[in-house]
């Protein structure tokens, strides 16, 4: 097949041999396999950790059956911790993007037709070439706002992608556009379903799988649709396990199907159980293949779906970052067994167990009371403590209690949980000495939003992509929402960014309002140097007032500058001098192309002019020379003949009066 068919085709491996297939197959299966083998230390990690996060219960049968078998929510309190910071920082007011221009500030020029620039009615001073470029990153940021927050599981996409990757380390969020329902979608992968390249960094992998678990009923579905292809009788297979729902394996690899030595980026999805290929589709465009002189492939850029999210990049280079399950499981484990002997100990020390002596004639075996109830025992009334012996067990003891204040105050430190942190601060400390531990217990913190936001950088960069390459069919399945209607596809350009509404350099509540205080106290000041309006809207902003618009008062239109109006002058006047310039010229290359095409046409009416004068005088000539050789000398023949000359000779002449215009100008 060639390269060029391929881009089109919507599943490569319809015409392709089943032999083929079975080889493509079988290759990537077993790749797959070592890919997953090698990542299994850190799974069976990721399987403890997500117990004790979940907080399985478990039964226990040492040091005796149904021992205490407690789990500390270390890990649980951290997670939900962090979920709890990030989640809201993510979409502020209901707005998760933002937008951000580039270039001057103050610069102004005319529009494409030489018209001056607008004064602005705010400002009264011209309005600056950047105002245009909001206007349209507005219309793109209102657009995307709609999708991510209104009418898609972005948000709650997010909300679950933050709980999974501090758990583990690392987790992934697919994206593509759903032709369905004519919207980008956003899907969260969990770790335990995300594997690449061996020894690869993610974004370095050449290959990535995604496993996928799909009812039958769907998958049916896609192959009458012509989505999935039916070989050797996969559907009858289906049919006859009786599965409700089958793992697919979608594999994200390079394969070289145009055999011209080059592999180009696919994506590959395989019916693991099976051993079967259900779908290839190209994860490329014509635009991103780029050839040689001799038509030779040189680069095909792949079209990534993938965003990764990591927590914690490991210490020695590792290809997997690290989780809190990583940096506490230990901890975790080790409050576990403290408090769990803490609490068998005292079970053994309150139901104490022993020995007792034939003398005392005593049954054997468990005994029950109830509340003031006494037992009989066959004896002479000796003391039957001297019968029975207990075994020898101690008090909870107060130095494991310690360790395990101890281990608890570590494992809140690594995983950020500082008192003040988590609100419990000495109600006499100074609110400076409160600032500082804050900033001080969030340092760490971060550097880990910091990473955050990086990857919601590039997933906006992808649904800013996804939109403009959709625009039409976004525009014809939801023409009636308003943010659309007046989207274009030139309102995408690259003057202006499209950025994730999250501070990396994220604050708590009390540093926000110090911002806030900051800005307000700017808008009062009078400072000319500084805009008192946008001041307070960024206070207003900070504090995630909801439409904090409403409480702005617009000022009234200012009447323009006068120095404004004096430029604005001198530009007109600019404008219209150069106008005057051009129509000048225009008149003159008009007046000289005239004077040309009359001296042409006027050269060349005189020459059919005196042609048709030579030939009236040779008729005329002809005329008489007939009537004298044929004797008609007659007065009426000759007065015919002659007026017939003189017609002649003036309707010439009026020819050439016609033509011979004077030249404008002259």
């Amino acid at each position: 097949m060639r390269l060029e068919k391929i881009v089109n085709m919507f599943n490569v491996a319809k015409p392709m041999s089943n032999d083929r297939l079975g080889l493509i197959c079988s290759d990537l299966l077993e790749k797959f396999n070592k890919d997953k083998a090698a990542r299994e230390e850190k799974d069976v990690l990721l399987e403890k950790a997500e117990k004790i996060a979940k907080q399985t219960i478990e039964q226990k049968s040492f040091p005796f059956e149904n021992a205490s078998n407690v789990k500390f929510p270390l890990i649980t309190k951290a997670v939900i911790e962090f979920n709890s910071r990030v989640s809201p920082i993510i979409c502020n007011n209901g707005e998760p993007v933002k937008i951000k221009t580039f270039g001057d500030k103050n610069a102004v020029q005319a529009d494409d037709e030489g018209n001056p620039p607008e004064i602005s009615p705010e400002t009264g001073i011209f309005k600056t070439v950047q105002q245009g470029v909001i206007d349209r990153a507005k219309k793109v940021k209102d657009v995307m706002n709609w999708i991510l927050s209104d009418v898609t599981d972005w948000e709650s996409e997010k909300d679950r992608l933050t709980l999974v990757y501090a758990l583990s380390g690392f987790a992934a969020s697919k994206n593509y556009f759903d032709y369905s329902e004519g919207l980008p979608k956003s899907e969260t992968v969990t770790p335990l379903s995300l594997y690449w390249e061996e020894g690869k960094r993610f974004y370095e992998a050449s290959r990535k799988w995604h496993v996928v678990s799909m009812p039958v009923n769907e998958i049916i579905g896609a192959i009458r649709a012509n989505v999935f292809i039916d070989r050797e009788g996969f559907v009858a297979k289906l049919a006859a396990d009786k599965e409700d729902s089958i793992n697919l394996l979608e594999c994200h690899c390079w394969l070289d199907l145009d055999d011209d030595g080059y592999k180009e980026p696919y994506i590959v999805v395989i019916a693991q159980d099976y051993n079967r290929i259900l779908r290839i589709t190209p994860r490329f465009k014509e635009d991103d293949i780029y050839l040689n002189k001799k038509g030779e492939v040189v680069k095909i850029k792949p079209r990534e779906y993938f965003v990764f999210y990591e927590f914690m990049p490991c210490p020695d280079g590792s290809c997997y970052p690290l989780g809190l399950c990583d940096l506490l499981q230990f901890i975790n484990e080790a409050i576990n067994t403290n408090i769990n002997q803490i609490i068998d100990s005292g079970t053994l020390n309150n139901l104490q167990g022993g020995f007792i002596s034939g003398q005392a004639r005593i049954r054997g075996g468990k005994q029950t009371f109830k509340m003031g109830e006494f037992k009989y025992i066959e004896g002479v009334g000796a003391d039957i403590t001297n019968s029975i012996i207990p075994l020898p067990t101690k008090e909870p003891s107060a130095v494991l209690f310690q360790l395990l204040g101890t281990l608890i105050d570590t494992g809140n430190n690594v995983a950020m949980l500082s008192d003040v942190l988590t609100g419990d601060v000495n109600p006499n400390m100074q609110p400076t000495t409160v600032l500082a531990l804050i900033e001080q217990g969030l340092s760490g913190f971060k550097a880990i939003l910091k990473r955050l936001n990086r990857s919601l950088k590039q997933e906006m960069r992808l649904y800013y992509d996804m939109i403009r390459e959709n625009l039409y069919t976004l525009q014809g399945l939801h023409g009636e929402v308003a943010v659309l209607q007046n989207v274009t596809p030139e309102d995408f350009a690259d003057d202006y960014a499209i950025i994730p509404v999250s501070d990396e350099y994220y604050s708590t509540s009390l540093e926000k309002s110090q911002r806030a205080q900051f800005f307000l106290s700017l808008a009062m000041s009078g400072n000319p140097y500084i805009n008192g309006l946008e001041a307070t809207t960024r206070a207003l902003n900070i504090l995630g007032v909801e439409n904090a618009q409403d409480l702005i008062v617009q000022p009234q239109p200012q009447q323009p500058d006068p120095l404004a109006m004096a430029q604005l002058q001198l530009v007109q006047a600019d404008i219209e001098r150069k106008q005057t310039e051009n129509r000048v010229d225009v008149f003159r290359a008009m007046l000289e192309k005239q004077r040309t095409d009359s001296e042409t046409v006027n050269a060349s009416v005189k020459t059919q002019s005196e042609t048709i004068k030579r030939d009236a005088e040779a008729i005329n000539a002809l005329a008489n020379a007939e009537a004298k050789e044929a004797g008609f000398d007659n007065p009426e023949y000759i007065r015919q003949a002659k007026d017939m000359s003189l017609f002649t000779n003036n309707r010439a002449n009026e020819k050439v009066a016609d033509y011979e215009m004077p030249i404008q100008g002259e």
